[in-house]
This record gives C-alpha cells, sequence and structure tokens, in this order.
C-alpha cells in the first residue's frame, strides 16, 4: 500500500530459518499480531517496543501513536492500560531487523474474542478494512504525514506479496 509519495508498505512475513530481514532498510518494523483468548480474559490491544531498542527513542513514539489511534479507529479498548507481557519486550523478531530500526509488537486484539475477532478480521478471516485502516492510519501518523488513498492496484499488488510468500512455501495462512 503506498502510504505517501516515496513511501510504500510491504507485506513480508518473517520466518527465523528462511527469510531475515536485517538488511532491509525501513522507517519502521511493525510486528502485528493477536492474543489468544481464554475464557474471562478481557479484551484489547496493546503496544510494545524491545527492551533492548537502539531506536528507542523512536519506537517510544511509533507505540504512543498506536496506543492513542489504533483503539480510537477500531473500537478496540486498551488491555489494562496498555499492560505489556516480557514476551512482547523480548520478542524474538526485533531481531530481525537492523539495529537502528525503530521496532514494535502490536497485539491487535483478541484474536477469538467474540467482539474483537469481528473487528479484526472479515468472515473468511482476511485483514478488516477497519484493522488496515488503523494500521495505515497509525504509520502514516509515524512518518508524519496523512494517508493517501490506496488504488486498487495497491491492494493487488499486497495480496500478489502474499501468494509469492505462500508459493515460496515459507507462510501458510490457516483460517
Amino acid at each position: 500500500f503506498r502510504l505517501r509519495e516515496n513511501h510504500q508498505v510491504n507485506a513480508v512475513h518473517v520466518d527465523a530459518n528462511r527469510n531475515p530481514i536485517y538488511d532491509q532498510k525501513a522507517d519502521l518494523f511493525v510486528a502485528l499480531h493477536y492474543d489468544s483468548f481464554a475464557p474471562n480474559k478481557p479484551r484489547g490491544c496493546r503496544f510494545a517496543r524491545g527492551s533492548v531498542d537502539f531506536a528507542a527513542a523512536q519506537s517510544d513514539t511509533a507505540v504512543a501513536i498506536f496506543k492513542n489511534v489504533w483503539p480510537n479507529v477500531t473500537g478496540i479498548p486498551l488491555y489494562r492500560d496498555n499492560q505489556t507481557s516480557d514476551n512482547m519486550k523480548f520478542y524474538y523478531g526485533f531481531g530481525y531487523c537492523r539495529a537502528n530500526t525503530p521496532a514494535i509488537i502490536v497485539e491487535c486484539g483478541v484474536g477469538h474474542h467474540p467482539l474483537d475477532r469481528p473487528l479484526l478480521c472479515n468472515s473468511d478471516g482476511t485483514a478488516s478494512e477497519l484493522s488496515v485502516t488503523a494500521l495505515t492510519t497509525c504509520i502514516t501518523a509515524y512518518l508524519g504525514s496523512d494517508p493517501m488513498t490506496a488504488p486498487d492496484s495497491d491492494s493487488a499488488l499486497l495480496q500478489a506479496q502474499v501468494q509469492a510468500a505462500n508459493e515460496r512455501g515459507d507462510f501458510n495462512y490457516r483460517k
């Protein structure tokens, strides 16, 4: 998706054994996840940077933007005032990007919670327009720009990237 002139989002599935992205130059690394659901677990989204972060100030800025924007766009509340876990702070994926790349982990919501899931995913399991809008709004705010309307060709490009990753066998989408 084009965010503004000369910026785009590329869908890359990162696998520790196959697709290191350390050599890729990026303005921001965002790892998208959702929390698992357990009975009586509160719903919500939360955001964190790594515990060892050489771009901590920029990562903190990204966390603050996501913390403010994501709940407002999606309607998914902030989980316990953004209470994070050690698993988030020590997320292994932070080691995949360059040391000077700002990096955050985004727990978009509780994936199987009956109130969060319809906001995150369509009935076929694809990302909802609401979650895509939240993501692009957060990233463009981080980049200091207003979101652009993505032409259909950008959606086709993203789908082609995901399909190519599937064909390489390094990413399997399961409903």
